[in-house]
């Protein structure tokens, strides 16, 4: 097992949600893998940290007048990409 098959595992190793056989592999490669487990560690502690956070209080409706404006300038923006990408291809 190379480092990219463990990353792609480890949220099921995690989670015990993998057959006794690829425990197995995953911790072989872990004996000698230093920066595989100290991704291990940091996906262990995000989930932890994860599973702790707790909002203090749920965010307010954005007032209609938000939303408006939010959506204008998404809508702006877009016709500016739009316009560049079309510019750009003229060029080529």
């Amino acid at each position: 097992m190379d480092c990219r098959e463990l990353f792609a595992l480890l949220s099921q190793y995690l989670d015990a949600e993998l057959k006794p056989e690829a425990c197995s592999e995953i911790e072989r490669h872990l004996k000698d893998c230093a920066p595989c487990v100290a991704f291990l560690n940091t996906l262990r502690k995000t989930a932890e940290l994860c599973r702790q956070y707790r909002p203090a209080e749920a965010p307010r409706p954005l007032r209609q007048e938000a939303r408006e404006q939010l959506r204008a300038a998404y809508q702006a923006a877009c016709l500016s990409r739009k316009s560049k990408v079309q510019g750009s291809k003229s060029k080529v």
